[in-house]
């Protein structure tokens, strides 16, 4: 069976995102808030969540918040920021892990993870796909 390309605007496929974590959990297990990262670089929710979106944000600000990031997190996007280091991160022990995005965010992610991931487009990686 041949492979098909299928494009996606980001906002469609954060919607596909959040309709997969809700078909795969129920309300009791799973709990879907958004983290977004101030000027600080701290996350201005403090709620178990399952989606992180940093934007224009420096390396430190990243390294910080990937470093805490809720084992419940399903969908991890990185948006222009300065770098995103994940040579202390293993993203592979995250089971609800989704997708990450890393759109006009240099880093080393194909460097630094396991082969549990597979890029689905440029800058966008399907994880824990064989489970």
């Amino acid at each position: 069976m041949a492979r098909k390309i299928v494009r996606l605007t980001e906002s469609d496929m954060i919607r596909l995102v959040k309709k997969v974590i809700k078909e795969q959990y129920d309300d009791n297990d799973f709990e879907f808030n958004t983290k977004f990262v101030n000027d600080r670089g701290d996350l201005k929710q403090e709620h178990t969540d399952s989606m992180v979106l940093i934007q224009g944000k420096s390396s430190r600000q990243v390294k910080r918040v990937i470093s805490n990031l809720s084992e419940k997190i399903a969908f991890l996007a990185i948006l222009d920021c300065e770098y995103a280091d994940f040579s202390d991160i293993n993203l592979c022990e995250y089971p609800k892990l989704v997708s990450v995005r890393l759109v006009g965010t240099p880093n080393n992610l194909e460097e630094t993870q396991d082969n549990c991931y597979e890029e689905i487009m440029k800058s966008q990686y399907a994880f824990n796909y064989g489970n």
